[in-house]
């Protein structure tokens, strides 16, 4: 008996299969997007030279990112309207680009975690993809002062 019981719950998980991945916390992605954007801003306007030139390649790509992130709310009907780029405290560069450094890599695996979602999954997968060579090139850009 116990073991029909086990067999028909397996059945209603099959016949009504639950999300991988929640379909929420997008807003809080787009906070994190729209953080990085500051950031990136606050350091293109205190660097020069090659470094300059990298935080503003930082900042078009997570610009991308930030957008992709609404065009995903957009696509379950939840768009907030466009996101405001908060300016973070005057702060060294290079205590900036560490916070940036971790801020990604935990974005990093928040985009891997959902990229097993049916719907979107290939877009984490791209943003995953993308936040990787941000760490990269962060890691690059602190070794550059």
């Amino acid at each position: 008996m116990e073991r029909m019981d086990k067999s028909r719950e397996v059945w209603q998980r099959v016949r009504n299969p639950q999300p991988a991945v929640p379909r929420d916390g997008i807003r809080a992605l787009r906070r994190e997007s729209a953080a990085l954007c500051g950031a990136y801003r606050q350091l293109m306007s205190s660097l020069s030279g090659k470094a300059r030139e990298k935080a503003e390649q930082l900042y078009r790509q997570e610009g991308g990112a930030s957008a992709c992130l609404r065009g995903l709310e957009v696509l379950r009907g939840e768009d907030g309207g466009q996101m405001k780029f908060p300016q973070p405290g005057k702060e060294p560069a290079l205590r900036l680009l560490r916070g940036c450094f971790h801020r990604t890599r935990n974005c990093m695996a928040e985009y891997t975690a959902r990229s097993v979602d049916p719907e979107t999954g290939a877009v984490f997968r791209e943003l995953a993809d993308r936040a990787q060579r941000q760490c990269t090139l962060i890691a690059e850009l602190m070794g550059m002062l």
